[in-house]
């Protein structure tokens, strides 16, 4: 099986101080959860490297999920939504400037919901990891 960390295994292995930094539910996990996953926790360290990507795990759990367990998951998000607003832009510009102009806040809400759906959409379809001892089914 997969090595669970307890608390105080989770302090050694990446020092007090980023340990009293983890989100809440991963403390949790180590402290009362039975133990917090090693590979878990070492994707999490990993995604905190990249800006966005780190902001996000940090900022949205469910995202974090996936992105740790699915590698590809930021990329097909990020390629996801790029397309998404590329297409909503161009379309837009079709239009000519002065009709933009006129339906400027429906085309920015329009874009705003197009790339909202695109996360859901994506998210939806991906694996999530788990967290500690027990397992979950996305």
């Amino acid at each position: 099986g997969e090595t669970l960390l307890g608390w105080d295994k989770v302090k050694a292995f990446v020092g007090e101080d980023v340990a009293r930094g983890l989100p809440p539910d991963m403390r949790v996990a180590a402290f009362e959860g039975g133990g917090l996953r090693k590979a878990y926790l070492q994707k999490y360290l990993d995604l905190q490297k990249v800006a966005i990507a780190g902001a996000l795990a940090v900022a949205f759990p469910a995202l974090r999920d996936r992105m740790i367990h699915d590698d590809l998951f930021y990329f097909k998000m990020t390629t996801e939504v790029s397309i998404d607003v590329i297409a909503a832009a161009l379309a837009e510009r079709a239009t000519g400037l002065k009709a933009f102009l006129e339906d400027f806040e429906f085309a920015v809400s329009d874009l705003v919901v197009g790339v909202l759906l695109d996360i859901a959409v994506v998210s939806l379809l991906a694996p999530m990891g788990a967290l500690g001892k027990t397992t979950r089914v996305a």
